[in-house]
């Protein structure tokens, strides 16, 4: 619900594993599914009381320069990678 608002595909921002996850979570675990609709229940209250509207920079994009933590996560700096995910 809130990354689109800050201008983020979903699927895009979770990669393929991860989105799965969330699929199965919300749609064939009835916990998941319970806690699911409580939580957008939640947020839709949030957008009809223009609860957004009053977080700074809710819904902006960063129009900052590229930090060098961008730029390695960008891959336009070299780094040692560790571990990396989806």
């Amino acid at each position: 619900h809130m990354l689109p608002k800050f201008g983020y595909d979903t699927g895009a921002c979770m990669g393929p594993r991860l989105t799965r996850w969330w699929s199965q979570m919300t749609t064939q675990d009835k916990v998941g599914e319970r806690v699911h609709g409580e939580m957008m229940a939640a947020l839709q209250g949030w957008d009809s009381n223009g609860r957004w509207d009053t977080i700074r920079g809710a819904g902006l994009r960063d129009e900052a320069p590229p930090t060098l933590f961008d730029k390695i996560l960008a891959g336009s700096i070299p780094a040692d990678v560790v571990y990396e995910d989806d």
